[in-house]
């Protein structure tokens, strides 16, 4: 990468695509200079088909790997059986609600990154959504940036607790 001198020293200049991908890809670029792609699984959660086929195609052209779900029973067993990376679900669907799912997947998976959609979006309850877990709340329909940017951010801040939970464990087993 070109350097650029500046008062602090000297800094590398990084291509502004080297910054649109999860902090590990990232490091990885910065590193060895591959722009490889880790493939993360979604599980997509919804009850109309053409909403779930929009977002799937989305995600698939994003570079995620995507199954679907059409209610809360389907998904809890799509979760136990692939192990997502991530939960897009809708908060009004028939059977189990999106925040009954999201008690269920705390329980089982605290650490699984959720985030709801909704029509019906209202501020209580994107507070009570937060609040029971959520990661973030969007409302359809849906701007696709922000979806995709909202994904981002969730795997990049779960992949972060991660890197913090394993450091901290390599402090305390130094001793």
């Amino acid at each position: 990468f070109p350097r650029i001198a500046c008062a602090g020293g000297t800094r590398f200049r990084f291509p502004r695509y080297a910054f649109d991908r999860n902090a590990r890809e990232v490091r990885h670029y910065m590193l060895f200079g591959k722009r490889e792609r880790l493939i993360r699984r979604i599980l997509i959660v919804e009850d109309e088909p053409l909403v779930a086929f929009d977002n799937e195609y989305l995600l698939q052209d994003a570079g995620y790997e995507v199954d679907t779900a059409a209610d809360g029973a389907a998904a809890l067993t799509a979760i136990q059986a692939s192990r997502p990376a991530l939960v897009l679900t809708d908060l009004k669907m028939p059977g189990m609600s999106g925040l009954e799912l999201l008690e269920k997947i705390r329980a089982d998976e605290p650490d699984l990154p959720v985030i709801m959609i909704t029509a019906f979006g209202t501020i209580q309850n994107a507070v009570e959504a937060v609040k029971s877990g959520a990661y973030d709340y969007l409302t359809k329909p849906i701007d696709h940036d922000d979806l995709i940017l909202a994904i981002r951010r969730a795997l990049d801040h779960t992949h972060l607790l991660q890197e913090v939970r394993i450091a901290f464990a390599r402090l305390l087993y130094r001793k």
